[in-house]
């Protein structure tokens, strides 16, 4: 049911996209001791800091962390972990004081050199800009007496807040057997279905954990497991009416403890860390006036339009990249594969079509494999796999026009050696969409008497019902009530179809 009319000022929310910037980060990373050998693979992961917004402007930063799996010179293969950071400052004339700014990143790409046992490591990241506005400030018409008027229920979308939670999702392992050491530890998230409630909402997600692991007899595996999470999130003054969209942000390295059970195998307890940044809307229905007219005067109405956005929750949809590469022919050839890791993934394209949003980019996976020397003896190799793709994600509420919000990362990874140096990629994705709908609409802000009507020098009238004309057109157009229309042909049917014929008696007693 419809909020009663009132004469209240409104204010609703919009959301755009501003704008794309992009930040290079250049740093260098080196092992304490031992000068590194060989790079097998560097995964970075950026997350914004602080942001901070004035008139005119806003402020951010961006942290990278790099995770780079290598080689060095005494043999052992060891993961290096470092973080940088860059800042920037966006200028636009939409920004103000009470302008809510958001903003996302990703890497878009990532390149490393190896020069005197230290590795030089190259990023750029891409950040989305978005505002969101409580831009309109009008007052709707009052209802004068003697006036018929036509309402419209409107739904209102209003930003209630914003919250941003850290936790840490934990996991005890079984890796099936005794471990010298761990070598890498590598994760992705994404959260799978966000519920409402009073004071609270429920994160339902997933963690795709990739361990690298050196077993006593000197064997390495790796081990990739999916995990199931899911926790209760405050929110004070959230309803379960309310619109909750929300994005994860991986800013910590996991870690990492191993145990032994007694069977002498050993576990390990793995601490995955994420931070949910969230928005939360409110939608209230109201009834505006949108038409008026008087039996007695002629009524100008005054209308102005404004603009919201519709904000639907967040969506979750799983797919797959299907993909074959050819290595080189100066490439060493594989002869078995020990780590296929999804290093990144970025989204260069993504829009919304009636049912489905198609979407397009680049996955760059990272492969470490075995190969043979001229003697016979294993050598540790690896590649970095571009792998564009593009998607067709059905998504049945979504409309052409709507403003998409895609959070992808990469699941499982599977890279199987075909024959001779061809690779065929198999990779699970993870999208996670928010859609925000614009939409336009016209209300009454003031209604006015003009000049009195003259009175009809005829008793009858004769109206036939043009295509798509309600009862409402009809009773304005011959200036009398939907009432007194009705109760002068009773054998007329709602809804009115072209052709049908209405009388209308003027001068005489109304039928009340």
């Amino acid at each position: 049911m419809a909020e009663e009319l009132n004469q209240e000022k409104l204010t609703v929310c919009t959301r755009q996209k501003l704008t794309s910037v992009q930040l290079k980060n250049s740093t260098i990373i080196a092992h304490q001791t031992n000068k590194i050998s060989k790079i097998l693979t560097v995964v970075a992961c950026a997350s914004v800091g602080k942001v901070e917004s004035s008139n005119a402007e806003a402020k951010f930063g961006v942290n990278v962390r790099y995770e780079a799996l290598v080689c060095l010179d005494n043999g052992e293969i060891t993961t290096i972990l470092q973080t940088d950071s860059a800042s920037t400052t966006v200028e636009n004339q939409l920004i103000s004081e009470h302008t809510n700014v958001d903003v996302f990143c990703v890497v878009l790409d990532v390149s490393s050199s190896l020069s005197n046992g230290e590795i030089t490591v190259n990023s750029l990241i891409g950040c989305e800009v978005y505002i969101s506005n409580h831009n309109l400030c009008i007052k709707q018409a009052e209802r004068p007496e003697n006036v018929f008027t036509k309402e419209s229920e409107i739904k209102l979308t209003s930003h209630k807040c914003s919250v941003s939670h850290s936790s840490t999702v934990m996991h005890e392992l079984d890796l099936q057997g005794k471990v010298n050491k761990l070598i890498f530890c590598g994760f992705t998230g994404c959260s799978k279905q966000i519920t409402p409630n009073n004071d609270y909402f429920t994160l339902n997600g997933q963690m795709t954990i990739n361990l690298m692991c050196e077993y006593e007899d000197g064997q390495i595996k790796n081990i990739i497991k999916d995990i199931d999470f899911s926790e209760e999130i405050e929110c004070k003054g959230l309803t379960s009416d309310d619109i909750v969209q929300t994005r994860l942000c991986f800013d910590k390295p996991c870690s990492t403890n191993l145990i032994t059970d007694q069977n002498s195998n050993n576990l390990v307890n793995i601490e995955l860390p994420y931070t949910i940044n969230a928005q939360v809307y409110q939608q209230t229905t109201r009834e505006f006036i949108i038409d008026a007219y008087s039996t007695e005067k002629e009524v100008n109405l005054t209308l102005e339009s404004f603009e919201q956005n519709e904000f639907l929750e967040t969506k979750f949809v799983e797919d797959k990249i299907i993909s074959t590469f050819t290595l080189t022919e100066d490439a060493p050839r594989v002869e078995r594969i020990l780590l296929s890791n999804g290093e990144n993934i970025s989204v260069v394209t993504a829009f919304a079509k009636d049912g489905e949003i198609v979407l397009e980019g680049i996955a760059n996976i990272g492969t470490i494999y075995y190969s043979e020397d001229d003697d016979g003896n294993k050598v540790l190799n690896s590649v970095v796999i571009d792998v564009p793709y593009s998607l067709s994600v059905q998504a049945p509420l979504v409309k052409s026009g709507d403003n998409v919000e895609v959070d992808v990362s990469l699941g499982e990874v599977i890279v199987k050696n075909k024959k001779g140096r061809e690779l065929e990629v198999i990779a699970n994705i993870n999208i996670s969409y928010n859609i925000n709908r614009p939409s336009v609409f016209a209300i009454s802000t003031e209604i006015n008497f003009g000049e009195q009507k003259q009175e009809k020098d005829y008793a009858l009238e004769i109206y036939v019902a043009k295509e798509n004309q309600t009862l409402w057109d009809i009773a304005k157009y011959l200036n009398i009530s939907q009432e007194n229309l009705l109760n002068q042909n009773p054998e007329v049917v709602l809804p009115l179809n072209a052709g049908d014929k209405l009388v209308a008696y003027h001068g005489g007693k109304n039928i009340e």
